[in-house]
């Protein structure tokens, strides 16, 4: 295995080395390559596009399509997906871009109405974008490129007794038509004579169009939020209405302030249940509750508001809100119900959950409504018929990921009293909650590491697990968990030096504490690996709030680190201690750095800071006020607590120590979110006393921002050559949304995927399937995820060659790729191509595995 390939060997191999220069990257990939098995059981994992229960084929049933790309309980699809029995199926050819509508419309005039969808999409890459796919019962065809279609409504507008398509065009202004209708010759301008502008262009590039019946003559009318002149003399402002000759404005004086700041969503309802439907309008009304209601009525001869205003009341500010989607759903009741749906929790003093129910007279809660969606994104609100009873449940999609109660990821149902999830469940290999803490320890003696997890979970790939599970990659194994409740952290260290690491966690136990019953007793305890199960041992007294930090500290310099815990806590034992204490071996020992431990610690480290050899005890605090002024990093030199460098506002998550740039000198790191100038710093570097910001300033101060929760090196195409990421945090909302991965390109950071949930555990890189292969492990909060889905746990993978056997990309397997293997025979480095099978050697297997793919790569 050893043996190193001859020249002459070469020769008589017929295989020449001259010229041949390895490729310096095995793959090339658009982004993260996330691993199939750890889809999210059900739900989708980006916000859906588009939404509709639509009869496509004519046979009177409707079926519940969605637009968008991603994973649909775990069906990875890139365009349209449809409910069949419980299941998501792909509809038809994948096809990029977005879907505004869904219609049936007669789009050649032939008598047959067509399935189409309107928006701007692409059927392949690189090819021109449509305004409208029709579908021909086997396939997409494409209709009117180089339009963006923002809505659509079918209507009879002329009274010929033959429907007519109208549509906006996304962005249209006055030279480019922005109402079209269909024709034979495809999009053609609705009265050209006209002069037709959004009324409000700053709100929303969508106009939004609406059939109502206003007079009552049994005829519907085109209605458009849009300004109407000819020749320069006005016709109508904020709202106009066609009635198939000419354009006219609306009576009932003066009109709602929705119409000018932005209508973002119409329908017909009867609000207020006397049998007569009126149009009903919603979308913006101004930042001021004192500018009226976001959702207003027509019936023909005034307008009339429904409600106050909508409103997103948070601690530090009160403001009006959008109400994004508006729909009348039949529900089974005397009359179809009216909902409202945004980024909003109050209105006329009713807290809701970014979605309300109009009862004829006030806005109600609807089932507890959306939770936690900050700035979310609603994309539909509709109906559909789920058991064939003939009553619809309400459907809405929205960048949500409980719905109620139930864990709906993105797409929920609500009957009338309780929302559900939508779809059965798919198989998954995540977990059913968040994870938030993980570590790499060999939790039963087999001499490899697993990745250990714990959280609030319950279930890990469908097992039943107590919050704490071990995953080798294929598998997870149940780990006994002594607290009950949560683990708050976890800790691998080799205290004893006998050259063996233990794990060391800290949990809530459950228990009230006998000397204050209204506390629950905190432990800390140390796992004792074995193939049947393992057990724990507490150390110590137990502590009377939360521990969020463990370390293996040197901090006497006697070169044996001992075991430092660190949280919120004020006794051990019933003993004072001042959030910060150290194992003695017996009891824990307080710690005692002064008044400014008010705060509480989240983070210990030991770290040479000033280069003199001697390394420090260093800690870091957290406080929920990032306004707060205070030193968040002390330092211990020997005799007293000093503040290191100066970090006296915003929210510190984590210190951490790493080789950022593999100089062969690692760095010590604050990871949260931190004003800088006029935006703010996700990692500051502690270089020469002070902090500085790692990569470009990001964003503005806000507690709606992510923060920097951990750095880590990883090789992410194969190549031998790492790049630092950058995983941020979301621990400031139950979102699910926020969180992201960043690259350090240069002096920058470049996002790599978005919206990931929140990921307060570390990022972990570690090869748990022994195939040579590194892999990025998250672990957190992802009910959903974008670009992949995910279920509380994600792993990237390195991104490699289709083809790895053609070493120097050429597009096939030959001679030169043979000479490659050979010239590299034996031990091999980590950027060494010719290490087909990634064990360390270039050997026998691997000219094995380039023989069998000789020949054109598929």
């Amino acid at each position: 295995m050893g043996m190193k390939a001859s020249p002459y060997i070469l020769t008589v191999l017929g295989v020449s080395l001259v010229g041949f220069t390895a490729a310096s990257a095995q793959a090339d990939c658009d982004g993260p390559r996330w691993r199939d098995g750890l889809q999210i059981p059900i739900g989708f994992d980006t916000v859906p596009a588009a939404s509709a229960s639509i009869d496509h084929d004519g046979d009177g049933v409707p079926s519940l399509f969605v637009a968008g790309s991603g994973g649909a309980s775990g069906v990875a699809f890139e365009g349209l997906v449809r409910l069949v029995d419980g299941r998501w199926q792909s509809f038809g050819p994948s096809f990029k871009g977005s879907v505004s509508k869904f219609e049936r419309f007669d789009l050649d005039g032939d008598g047959t109405p067509s399935f189409i969808l309107l928006g701007s999409m692409q059927l392949e890459t690189g090819g021109p974008r449509y305004s409208v796919l029709e579908w021909t019962g086997a396939a997409w065809a494409g209709r009117s490129p180089e339009r963006h279609i923002g809505d659509a409504v079918v209507l009879d507008d002329d009274g010929d007794g033959v429907a007519s398509l109208f549509a906006s065009v996304r962005g249209g202004g006055s030279q480019t038509a922005p109402l079209v209708r269909w024709t034979a010759a495809g999009w053609t301008a609705l009265s050209p004579q006209n002069t037709i502008l959004n009324a409000a262009p700053q709100s929303t590039e969508t106009i939004v169009l609406a059939a109502f019946d206003s007079d009552g003559d049994g005829r519907k009318e085109l209605f458009a939020p849009v300004n109407v002149s000819a020749a320069g003399a006005s016709i109508a402002s904020g709202m106009a209405r066609w009635d198939g000759v000419a354009w006219s404005a609306l009576a009932g004086g003066t009109q709602p302030s929705v119409l000018t700041q932005g209508v973002l969503s119409m329908c017909v309802a009867d609000p207020d249940g006397d049998g007569a439907p009126e149009l009903v309008v919603a979308g913006l009304s101004g930042f001021s509750p004192s500018a009226g209601s976001q959702v207003v009525a027509y019936d023909g001869t005034a307008w009339s508001a429904l409600g106050g205003s909508f409103l997103r009341v948070e601690s530090a500010f009160t403001a009006t809100a959008a109400v994004q989607r508006i729909a009348a759903v039949d529900l089974g009741g005397k009359t179809p119900a009216l909902f409202a749906t945004g980024f909003f929790n109050a209105i006329d003093g009713t807290t809701v959950a970014n979605i309300a129910r109009w009862n004829g007279s006030a806005w109600s809660d609807v089932g507890g409504g959306f939770p936690g969606s900050n700035l979310g994104a609603f994309r539909a609100l509709h109906g559909h018929d789920f058991d064939g009873d003939g009553v619809d449940e309400l459907v809405g999609a929205g960048s949500f990921v409980r719905a109620g109660n139930a864990r709906a990821n993105r797409l929920a149902a609500y009957d009338g009293s309780s929302w559900s999830a939508i779809g059965l469940a798919s198989p998954t290999l995540g977990l059913n909650d968040g994870g938030w803490v993980a570590a790499l320890f060999d939790h039963d003696g087999d001499g490899r590491e697993s990745l250990i997890v714990g959280g609030v979970f319950s279930q890990a790939a469908g097992t039943s697990v107590s919050r704490l599970a071990a995953f080798d990659g294929e598998s997870w194994d149940p780990i006994a968990n002594p607290w009950g409740g949560h683990v708050n952290t976890l800790l691998v260290a080799d205290l004893d030096g006998d050259g063996v690491q233990s794990l060391y966690a800290a949990g809530d136990t459950g228990i009230p504490l006998p000397f204050d019953s209204t506390i629950t007793a905190r432990t800390v305890a140390e796992y004792i690996p074995s193939s049947g199960g393992g057990t724990w041992v507490q150390v110590g007294s137990s502590f009377d709030n939360g521990v969020t930090a463990l370390a293996a500290v040197d901090h006497d310099l006697d070169g044996q680190p001992s075991l430092f815990a660190g949280g919120y806590f004020t006794r051990v034992g019933g003993v004072a201690n001042r959030r910060l204490a150290a194992w003695s071996g017996t009891d824990w020992v307080n710690v005692d750095p002064g008044p400014v431990f008010s705060h509480g610690v989240n983070s210990i480290v030991s770290f040479d800071d000033d280069g003199d050899g001697t390394p420090s005890l260093i800690v870091a605090m957290g406080h929920q006020d990032p306004n707060a002024f205070f030193g968040r990093v002390r330092k211990f030199n020997g005799t007293s607590w000093l503040n290191l460098g100066v970090i006296s506002q915003g929210h510190l998550l984590r210190l951490q120590i790493i080789d950022h740039d593999a100089d062969g000198g690692p760095s010590l790191f604050a990871l949260g979110q931190f004003p800088f100038g006029s935006g703010v710093a996700w990692a500051q570097r502690l270089h020469g006393g002070a902090w500085t910001p790692l990569g470009s300033i990001a964003g503005t101060f806000s507690a709606y921002m992510q923060a920097g929760g951990s750095l880590v090196r990883f090789d992410s195409d194969g190549d031998g050559d790492e790049s630092l990421y950058l995983v941020n945090d979301d621990p400031f909302a139950s979102s699910f949304h926020f969180a992201s991965i960043q690259r350090l390109e240069g002096a920058s950071w470049v996002s790599i995927a978005s919206d990931l949930g929140s990921i307060p555990a570390t990022a972990l890189v570690a090869d748990l399937e022994d195939d040579g292969v590194q892999s990025l492990h998250l672990v957190g909060r992802m009910g959903a995820r974008a670009g992949g889905p995910g279920s509380n746990i994600a792993i990237i993978d390195a991104c490699t060659a289709s083809c790895p056997a053609d070493i120097d990309q050429s597009g096939e397997v030959d001679s030169a790729d043979l000479g490659a293997v050979l010239s590299a025979w034996g031990p091999c480095g980590a950027a060494c191509l010719a290490d087909l099978d990634r064990d360390g050697f270039v050997d026998s297997v691997d000219l094995g595995i380039l023989l069998s793919a000789w020949g054109a790569c598929p």
